[in-house]
């Protein structure tokens, strides 16, 4: 028995799709679309690669299944193990950390100006003051969470070029 053969359009009206999201899947699926001059017939494809393209490979799904139980697992094992914690613990490690730092410095202010200039102690407050300003918007809430999530943006981009190069992971 000869397959059917839908093009592009046929099927996406058939199916109730537009043509854009059945060319998507199809692409997806692996297939190469050719375009089609004025007034010719589009390519044309088989009911089974159509319902891939629009419904994903059953294979393939609980391949992906798969895939992500396998990440949850290992990242629950991380997280028992120390290797892996959320990131809203982390920050707020850092934010305690960067409130113990902004503490000293606010109370530093009472004495460094003094031991910079004994003689005109204003003279030292003003000299330490941009100084101090300077290290405290270091400390403020938000920093520490920015630092963190732009060092974790750049790791991933890290391993994405590590993964596109054919590396495994340095763990």
């Amino acid at each position: 028995m000869k397959p059917i053969e839908w093009t592009v359009t046929r099927a996406a009206n058939e199916f109730g799709v537009s043509a854009s999201t059945l060319t998507r899947g199809l692409i997806r699926e692996g297939h190469e679309i050719r375009p089609v001059g004025k007034g010719k017939r589009g390519q044309t494809f088989r009911t089974a690669d159509i319902v891939a393209a629009l419904y994903g490979d059953e294979e393939r799904a609980r391949t992906r299944d798969l895939e992500a139980s396998a990440r949850l697992k290992e990242q629950k094992f991380a997280r028992n193990d120390k290797r892996l914690c959320d990131v809203d613990e982390v920050v707020e490690a850092g934010n305690r950390a960067f409130g113990v730092i902004r503490s000293k410095l606010l109370s530093s202010l009472a004495t460094v100006p003094t031991r910079l200039c004994p003689g005109d102690p204003q003279f030292g407050r003003e000299a330490y003051a941009p100084i101090l300003d300077d290290l405290l918007a270091s400390c403020r809430d938000g920093v520490f969470k920015a630092a963190l999530m732009n060092a974790m943006d750049g790791q991933e981009e890290e391993e994405a070029e590590g993964q596109e190069e054919g590396s495994v992971d340095r763990e």
